[in-house]
């Protein structure tokens, strides 16, 4: 799974705590501004982490997307052990 998947999943994951800041449900309005800051800051972390801990990321890239897979039912290539839906023409 690619590191921006990850970072705006981060991303929409805090609109919805803020969501809950002050112990009451407020529907959250997406703030371009206020959640590219957000974004960028996740994505600028996990670059970070990537540096430091290549491995690591990459085991979480494979683990978050073969879950991903198997909740949305897709299943994996018998050769690679990865999930590839076919191409639309």
């Amino acid at each position: 799974m690619p590191i921006s998947i990850i970072a705006i999943t981060l991303t929409v994951i805090e609109c919805c705590i803020d969501e809950w800041s002050d112990g009451m449900q407020r529907d959250c309005n997406w703030d371009d501004a206020k959640f590219q800051t957000v974004y960028d800051s996740h994505f600028s972390s996990l670059v970070d982490f990537q540096a430091q801990r290549p491995t690591s990321l990459y085991q979480l890239q494979c683990d978050l997307s073969r879950n991903a897979r198997e909740h949305a039912g897709v299943p994996p290539d018998p050769v690679t052990g990865s999930s590839r839906l076919p191409r639309e023409r």
